[in-house]
């Protein structure tokens, strides 16, 4: 999950301790080059939020961590071990 950064104070002051936080359709958001919308769930508020991503670091995530986004750029790498010296 990346950061996400409160764009505005007064969505910042309203949240509360112990206040359920749903962050709505992550994936689509960033292939659409957006924030996700995030909401209160226990009042309902809408919380504007931003991330400072670059495109590649956004293809990192959703591409589930830096070795999967590895794999798939440069292809598998081999799975045997060099020889061991004795």
């Amino acid at each position: 999950m990346p950061d996400l950064m409160i764009e505005k104070r007064r969505d910042y002051d309203e949240l509360a301790p112990g206040d359920r936080i749903r962050i709505h359709a992550v994936t689509v958001a960033l292939k659409q080059g957006r924030a996700p919308a995030v909401e209160n769930a226990t009042n309902g508020h809408l919380v504007r939020v931003r991330h400072e991503l670059s495109r590649r670091q956004v293809d990192v995530v959703l591409a589930g961590g830096l070795f999967n986004w590895m794999q798939r750029k440069f292809g598998r790498a081999s799975t045997s071990r060099a020889p061991r010296h004795t």
